[in-house]
C-alpha cells in the first residue's frame, strides 16, 4: 500500500511540473507524438523544414513515375538524401531518367522512380534540418497487359517503357495521346541480357491511328539496336504495337517523344572503365547516329560520375568533341584520376547539341576495382604459379614482377579455370600496349600486371593461376 501511495504522490507532483512549466511528462512518448503528427519517426524541433510527398499516376490505368517533394523552405538535396523501402509496394529511383534521378530546386524536387510494384512506399530523408521519419505514399501502375489493342499500356512522353516478348505469338500493344500540329518521334531499342542466346530479341514496330489503321508508310524496324523514326502528324489515341522480328523471345524498350524538347538522340555505349595502376578508370564510348543515315546530333559529351548505381551522377567533365559521319561508330576517352583505394565508381554520358540541350544519358557502366598496385602480389620469375579467383564481374587483380634489362618474359595461366586477360604497365606505371597481352620484351625494373576477368557469356566465375617466367623465341633456343 505504502509504494501505491508512493507512485500516487509522484503522479500528483508530475501533474504539478506540468502545469507550472507547460511540459507533458506523463502518458506521452514525444518521438511517438511527432511521428504520428507528422509522418516522423523521432521528435521534430519547431525550426526543422518540413515537407510533403506525393506520387503520380492513377490506380490501373497510368503508372508512376514521379514523386513530387514539397519543403516548407528552400532545400539542397541530393538523390542518395532520399530513401525508399517497399511496404505492399515498391519502386527505385531511375537512373536513366530524362534529365537526371533527381530535378528541380528550392521547395520542390522530384524524384524519377521505376520498376514500380503498385502500393504503399515508405520516404525517408536523411539531411540536417529537414524533418526526420518517414511518409507513407502510394504508387500506382497500369494493369493493361498489353497482349491486345484493348488492353495498351499508356506510354508518357519520354519514358522509357520496358517489356518482353516470348516468342511468334507474343505481341505488346501500347498508346498515347497525340496533340494535334505536333510532331513526334518513336523509338525502341533491344535489350542485351546476361544469355545472348535467350534474351537478345529483333523487334518491328508499327504504329496505327486511333482507328487501328496502319499507318502504311511506318513499318521500320531497330535490327537489334535502336532506332527511332518520326511519325506523321496525328492527333487522338496512337497505338504502336510491337512484334518479334526472328520469332525469338527477349526484352525491349520503347516509348515516344516530341523532339522538341530532347537533346540529342544518338546511341551512347560506355565499353570501357578500365582502372589504371595510378589510381585513375580510364573511359571509352562509342556514338552512332540513332537517325542512320542523318548524322551524329552531338557536339559534345557530358561525363558523370557516382558512388552508386542509383547515386546522384556528378558532372566530371565536358569532352567537345563531334563527328558527322553517321555511317561509323565514333569512339571517345577520358580519364578520370584522383580516386580512392578499394572503391568501383558508376559512369554515365550524355551527348549535347550546339543549343546546349542535353540528351539522355546512356546506361550506367561500373568501374574496375580501384586497388594499391604496390601491394599486389610479387611473382617470382620462374616460380610457382600464384593461384586468384574472379568473384565479381567487375573484379581485377594485380601482381608484378622484376625484369631485367635485355630479357624477355612471357605469362603462363595453366590450368586456369576462369579466362582472363593480361594488361601490363612499366616502372613508370603507364601502358605497355593498349591491348591485352602475354609476352612483355625491352622493359627494366618493376613491371605491373592487371589480371581482368573476359566477360562472356562463354565464361564462368572461379579460380585461375597466373605465373612469369623468361621467354626464349624458338629462333633463339
Amino acid at each position: 500500500m505504502a509504494n501505491k501511495k508512493f507512485r500516487l504522490g509522484m503522479l500528483i507532483l508530475a501533474l504539478i511540473m506540468a502545469l507550472v512549466f507547460g511540459t507533458a511528462v506523463i502518458g506521452c512518448d514525444t518521438a511517438a507524438s511527432a511521428g504520428a503528427n507528422n509522418g516522423s519517426a523521432g521528435p521534430v524541433e519547431p525550426d526543422d523544414i518540413t515537407y510533403t510527398v506525393t506520387a503520380d499516376g492513377a490506380p490501373d490505368k497510368e503508372t508512376s513515375t514521379q514523386l513530387t517533394f514539397t519543403f516548407s523552405a528552400e532545400v539542397e538535396l541530393i538523390s542518395n538524401n532520399i530513401t525508399i523501402t517497399g511496404v505492399t509496394g515498391n519502386a527505385g529511383k531511375n537512373v536513366r531518367a530524362f534529365g537526371g534521378i533527381l530535378t528541380g530546386g528550392g521547395t520542390e524536387w522530384i524524384l524519377n522512380i521505376t520498376d514500380v510494384t503498385p502500393g504503399k512506399i515508405r520516404i525517408r530523408i536523411d539531411k540536417d534540418g529537414i524533418e526526420r521519419g518517414r511518409k507513407t505514399v502510394t504508387v500506382y501502375k497500369d494493369s493493361a497487359t498489353g497482349e491486345e489493342s484493348t488492353q495498351a499500356i499508356t506510354l508518357k512522353n519520354t519514358i522509357w517503357e520496358e517489356g518482353r516478348l516470348e516468342g511468334k505469338a507474343d505481341v505488346r500493344w501500347y498508346k498515347f495521346e497525340a496533340e494535334s500540329g505536333t510532331d513526334y518521334r518513336v523509338q525502341w531499342k533491344d535489350k542485351n541480357g546476361v544469355n545472348i542466346a535467350t534474351d537478345r530479341i529483333y523487334v518491328t514496330v508499327t504504329v496505327w491511328r486511333s482507328d487501328l489503321t496502319m499507318i502504311e508508310d511506318f513499318n521500320e524496324d531497330g535490327q537489334g539496336v535502336f532506332t527511332s523514326a518520326p511519325l506523321p502528324r496525328l492527333s487522338g489515341t496512337v497505338y504502336l504495337k510491337v512484334e518479334t522480328k526472328d520469332n525469338s523471345p527477349g526484352t525491349f524498350a520503347v516509348r515516344f517523344f516530341d523532339p522538341a524538347n530532347m537533346g540529342p538522340l544518338d546511341k551512347i555505349t560506355i565499353y570501357k572503365a578500365d582502372a589504371m595502376p595510378n589510381l585513375s578508370v580510364e573511359l571509352a564510348w562509342g556514338v552512332s547516329s540513332a537517325n542512320y543515315p542523318n548524322p551524329i546530333e552531338s557536339t559534345g559529351y557530358k561525363v558523370y560520375r557516382s558512388d552508386t548505381k542509383d547515386g546522384t551522377p556528378t558532372e566530371i567533365a565536358d569532352v567537345p568533341e563531334s563527328s558527322t559521319d553517321p555511317s561509323s561508330y565514333n569512339i571517345y576517352t577520358d580519364t578520370d584520376t584522383d580516386l580512392t583505394v578499394g572503391k568501383t565508381y558508376w559512369y554515365t554520358i550524355a551527348g549535347y547539341n550546339s543549343k546546349g540541350e542535353v540528351g539522355d544519358k546512356s546506361e550506367p557502366r561500373e568501374s574496375e576495382l580501384l586497388f594499391d598496385v604496390e601491394a599486389g602480389t610479387l611473382l617470382t620469375v620462374g616460380g610457382p604459379a600464384e593461384d586468384g579467383e574472379f568473384t565479381i564481374s567487375h573484379m581485377v587483380d594485380w601482381y608484378k614482377f622484376t625484369a631485367e634489362p635485355g630479357k624477355n618474359y612471357e605469362i603462363s595461366r595453366e590450368g586456369s579455370i576462369a579466362a582472363y586477360d593480361t594488361y601490363g604497365f612499366k616502372s613508370d606505371k603507364t601502358p605497355i600496349s593498349e591491348s591485352s597481352t602475354s609476352t612483355f620484351s625491352g622493359l627494366s625494373g618493376t613491371v605491373y600486371l592487371k589480371a581482368v576477368f573476359i566477360a562472356d557469356p562463354r565464361n564462368n566465375f572461379g579460380p585461375y593461376h597466373i605465373k612469369v617466367q623468361e621467354y626464349v623465341p624458338w629462333w633463339e633456343q
